[in-house]
């Protein structure tokens, strides 16, 4: 999409694909960013804005959702999401990024080697942040039996990050982490171009060493605090009814289900 008369046309299309090889696609992108911003302001099928909205706080449910459906496989799969309490414009969200990783991000989080490893309570277990939405999910693939404990070390493993119980290496390995995956972003110019674009969008131009900076300025009192803004919002429980043999495919894992 580079000149009006194409872009003229968005009322036919769905779905915009913006590609650049460019080494510093910045320019370019603001000028599919200055076309693109009266055609996309406000529609519903995309909620595509320019920018997000400037607001503060994702207000959880006074009662969390809780949803229970069978499904037709032989674990089960619980998710629980959780408001965050911020989105992409209140901050870097390097702080929510970075309890994320301690939480349940990657192998060597809570949620895998606690409550996974230790306790023995799913076969799987992560979590992932979205600071689009400042929602925080975790989702294990269990035995239905084991639910209410799977549950409870979920919950209990966010109150000990919300409580600042957590190592300074576990949060240097966490800078660590999310650092080498920025760092990544450079090698491909199509990785760079979705750095850009979501940047651009979201109205908060941050290159990508300018992000690995405020990694390494964030605190493990601000971790700490991300951790406490998050609420219980949501629940949603498959409960498994197929056979044993329905889940024992190579690689299955209960969490991509969803």
């Amino acid at each position: 999409i580079s000149d009006p008369p194409l872009v003229s046309g968005w009322d036919c299309f769905d779905v915009f694909s913006i590609n650049c090889y460019a080494v510093d696609p910045t320019s370019a992108l603001e000028r599919v960013r200055e076309l693109l911003a009266p055609c996309l302001a406000g529609r519903r099928a995309n909620r595509i804005l320019f920018p997000y909205p400037k607001f503060e706080t994702h207000f959880p449910k006074a009662e969390p959702t809780v949803r229970e459906e069978d499904f037709p496989t032989a674990q089960s799969t619980l998710a629980v999401a959780f408001s965050g309490g911020r989105v992409l414009s209140s901050g870097s969200g390097c702080a929510e990024q970075l309890f994320n990783h301690i939480y349940g991000a990657d192998a060597s989080s809570r949620l895998f080697t606690y409550v996974r490893e230790t306790l023995h309570l799913c076969y799987s277990c992560s979590s992932a942040y979205s600071d689009r939405s400042g929602i925080l999910s975790a989702v294990c693939g269990i035995d239905a039996d084991r639910r209410g404990e799977a549950e409870t070390a979920i919950r209990e493993q966010l109150a000990e990050l919300a409580a600042g119980r957590f190592s300074e290496e576990e949060l240097q390995n966490a800078k660590s982490l999310m650092i080498s995956r920025i760092r990544s972003v450079q090698d491909r110019p199509r990785r760079l171009l979705a750095w850009a674009s979501e940047r651009l969008i979201a109205g908060e131009w941050v290159s990508p060493e300018e992000r690995i900076e405020q990694i390494r300025r964030t605190t493990a009192e601000e971790v700490t605090q991300a951790a406490g803004r998050v609420r219980p919002d949501a629940a949603v429980f498959l409960r498994g009814t197929g056979s044993p043999e329905e889940g024992e495919e190579e690689g299955y894992d209960a969490s991509e289900d969803l």
